[in-house]
């Protein structure tokens, strides 16, 4: 990767999608070597534009990291599209709620994934803020489905989680479940990238029960079967992190498959109450 060149690939909604080189990589922390980094990462962009004869009419920016690498850039619009909290992050840079706060101000037009979002967002200054909540794929989410194999050595009622497994999850509720209802079967799919070592303690924990079954990370495309296969969905997460701005995707494919769904109180759930 890192003698690849930078890359301007354009996709089949006519979007150009820009990768910087892989020689002048994402420097974390506060040193000169990242400044001088993005200024290289801008004559980069700069050189590829030239050389492909591109001219944007919208700069779309999805990430606070990319502010520098756009700060220069002058001509046409600039939107910014909030996905997360991403100051909340476990690892998060103290830098972070600066670079997204420049990238607000300068937008024209914000988008954010969750009505949290786009609170946060209007408090920090942007003019224009349009909530665009995820969508499911309902052809590939849709009920009946036969339950994934793996599924029929797991006793019912079956309470399933499908997520990545990172801090926003409140593995301790989880455990206590566990705990408190071992005639229950406590499904999770998905791979586990814990930052905090106090949870991954905790997961360690909730994996050794008899009752949990823990089968990682599963292609996106087998993911209908495991939902159909259980009784309850879960999304459960801590709410001391990034979470409650959430719009969970995974919430709607729940859904999506027709299998109840019990959350943490948050606004994107309580937007379904129904």
């Amino acid at each position: 990767r890192l003698v690849r060149g930078p890359r301007l690939m354009r996709d089949w909604q006519g979007a150009f999608r820009y990768s910087a080189p892989g020689w002048l990589p994402e420097i974390y922390g506060r040193t000169g070597l990242r400044g001088a980094i993005y200024g290289l990462r801008f004559r980069a962009l700069q050189r590829k534009l030239r050389t492909e004869g591109v001219s944007p009419a919208i700069y779309y920016v999805w990430h606070p990291d990319h502010q520098q690498d756009v700060e220069k850039l002058v001509g046409s619009p600039l939107v910014y599209h909030a996905y997360d909290r991403y100051e909340r992050y476990t690892d998060a840079e103290a830098g972070v709620r600066r670079r997204e706060t420049s990238l607000i101000q300068r937008a024209e037009l914000c988008v954010a994934a969750s009505v949290e979002l786009g609170n946060h967002l209007t408090s920090l200054g942007a003019r224009r803020v349009v909530v665009l909540r995820h969508g499911v794929d309902v052809h590939l989410f849709r009920p009946g489905l036969v339950p994934q194999p793996e599924l029929k050595a797991v006793p019912g009622p079956r309470l399933g989680l499908v997520a990545s497994l990172s801090d926003a999850v409140d593995v301790a509720a989880l455990l206590r479940i566990a705990r408190e209802r071992p005639n229950w079967s406590l499904v999770i799919v998905g791979g586990a990238s814990f930052t905090s070592p106090h949870k991954a303690r905790i997961f360690d924990e909730l994996e050794a029960l008899p009752n949990v079954y823990h089968f990682g990370f599963r292609p996106r495309t087998e993911i209908p079967a495991w939902i159909c296969g259980f009784d309850v969905a879960l999304t459960c997460y801590d709410l001391s992190t990034w979470a409650p701005y959430n719009q969970p995707l995974k919430m709607y494919e729940y859904l999506g498959c027709g299998v109840p769904v019990v959350s943490t109180d948050i606004t994107a759930a309580r937007e379904l109450g129904d």
